[in-house]
């Protein structure tokens, strides 16, 4: 009887030691940043088409890989242009094609 005891006592101490670690582990996470493709592309919310491809043109030929090898950060940067660029256009048609019906 004595042994099932300390069985659960070493279980209930073990879940609380993960339970523990695992708290410790989620304090540790950084919350998301928010993802604003108009101020990433530096235009305002609701420009036009060819505002937003001018301003995506302008900063990819500036922060293009190709255009910085000596840059570790150029191709995330690059990236996040490119991904401002695609979210943009989309929000921009969503709402011209919404707009219309």
């Amino acid at each position: 009887m004595r042994k099932g005891f300390y069985v659960k006592v070493v279980l209930v101490v073990f879940f609380w030691f993960v339970w523990a670690l695992t708290a410790d582990q989620i304090s540790k996470i950084k919350p998301l940043k928010s993802f604003d493709p108009f101020q990433i592309l530096g235009i305002e919310p609701g420009a036009e088409i060819k505002d937003i491809k001018k301003a995506y043109r302008r900063l990819s030929l500036i922060k293009h890989p190709d255009k910085n090898p000596d840059d570790p950060l150029a191709v995330t940067e690059f990236i996040q242009i490119t991904k401002a660029y695609t979210v943009s256009l989309n929000i921009i048609v969503t709402i011209w094609l919404d707009s219309d019906r």
